[in-house]
């Protein structure tokens, strides 16, 4: 192969990945250091960065991150979304390859819903460390005395707008980890950590292949998690001076013994960080209901099997008819389900009939439990056919076969 071939190649089958990948890579890293240095560097923050330095730096610019990452990982599996880019985007682009640049991004959705899906862990780890730091910060700095840390841990004593660590009050509750599951954002972080353990544990090739229900079911746990995500910093736990203006911390802080006189008459007050997350996610989340509903009435439209015929080397060739439904462009795919198999299992297959032909075609190979269960319901045909669903079509690499 020249080299001049094997570059054209690469700049139409990887270059786009390559580009959003670094992309979407340098994004996380900006916002990651954009953050942390406004949490490092605000006076609203100082006190809370005194008592546990920059451990909130690092948690709040992690969780910037979370947020990013949840606001792009349902938008790769819409897929009526992606079919309606994919049927816009020829029309609107003129240049052939432009055109097949773009359209290559679309070709590899899942690859990048699992790199978002990765990345959520990532910073996850990342987040859930900084926070197990803090915790133990919180608690350690009731062993300090006549400290800055001190005076800080007992300002709950002055009313509870001056009450910056969440652990002001020791007992034995808040010894240990139970402390920190009393709490909301540490009892949905524990749930928020076991459902990104088991969704990407069910996640890998050998349970997909063997075990895909346990998968799909396991997967939709991203429902608790995004709520719990909503919920996680509800409680606002992490507090930021109110009144900077009228007890400047950076010049207050090495007086915290003559606070109430001048210049520091006034004592610091303390306000929780609002939740942001539900801003993040409203908008995808949005998108994927609208996507369901759409899904879900479609799963009820009547769909006619005109025929089944039974091919070599176990392939059923299925026949029908939808009144509702597009015509099908060559390289596009279909959804199908039988009611009677699973009411929730869809199964993606190829169509393989012409626009021109009165009906639409797909050739099932028997190869795993549900495709011979679902050849031997066929069988009886035309007599006692099972009850099927359509979704679809979908677009595909193979849409753009003929260019």
């Amino acid at each position: 192969m020249s080299i001049r071939l094997w570059f054209r190649l690469f700049i139409v089958n990887d270059l786009a990945t390559i580009f959003v990948i670094f992309i979407w890579l340098a994004l996380n890293i900006i916002l990651f250091i954009g953050q942390f240095l406004n949490y490092h560097q605000s006076r609203s923050y100082f006190y809370l960065r005194v008592l546990i330095s920059d451990g909130v730096s690092v948690a709040r610019a992690s969780a910037l991150c979370i947020n990013f990452n949840c606001l792009l990982i349902l938008l790769p599996v819409c897929r009526n979304l992606l079919s309606l880019i994919r049927y816009l985007f020829p029309r609107s682009l003129n240049r052939f390859y432009f055109r097949r640049f773009i359209m290559r991004l679309f070709d590899q959705h899942v690859e990048f819903h699992r790199c978002v899906g990765y990345a959520i862990c990532f910073w996850s780890l990342v987040h859930v460390g900084a926070h197990v730091f803090n915790y133990e910060r919180f608690l350690d700095v009731h062993n300090d005395i006549d400290t800055l840390a001190a005076a800080l841990t007992s300002l709950y004593l002055k009313g509870p707008e001056s009450q910056i660590n969440p652990f002001g009050q020791i007992n034995t509750n808040t010894l240990g980890v139970g402390g920190m599951l009393l709490t909301i954002a540490g009892s949905t972080g524990v749930i928020l950590c076991l459902c990104l353990l088991l969704m990407v544990g069910s996640s890998t090739l050998l349970i997909r292949r063997s075990f895909y229900e346990i998968f799909w079911y396991i997967h939709h746990l991203f429902i608790v998690f995004f709520v719990c995500v909503m919920l996680h910093g509800i409680q606002g736990l992490v507090k930021g001076q109110t009144n900077v203006n009228q007890h400047n911390p950076i010049v207050c802080a090495t007086r915290y013994l003559t606070w109430g006189e001048e210049p520091c008459v006034e004592y610091p007050r303390f306000a929780g960080a609002k939740p942001a997350s539900w801003m993040w996610l409203s908008g995808p989340l949005g998108i994927y209901i609208l996507e369901r509903i759409l899904r879900f009435i479609r799963s009820l439209q009547k769909v006619d099997v005109v025929g089944v015929i039974r091919h070599e080397s176990n392939v059923t060739e299925l026949r029908f008819q939808k009144k509702s439904m597009t015509k099908p462009q060559p390289g596009q795919y279909i959804y199908v389900k039988c009611f009677s198999l699973a009411r929730f299992e869809w199964h993606p297959f190829t169509v393989t009939s012409a626009t021109e032909e009165d009906y639409v075609s797909v050739h099932i190979r028997s190869v795993g439990d549900w495709t011979k269960e679902l050849a031997k319901r066929l069988s009886t045909y035309p007599e006692n056919v099972p009850r099927i669903s359509i979704d679809g079509p979908y677009g595909s690499p193979a849409d753009d076969v003929f260019n």
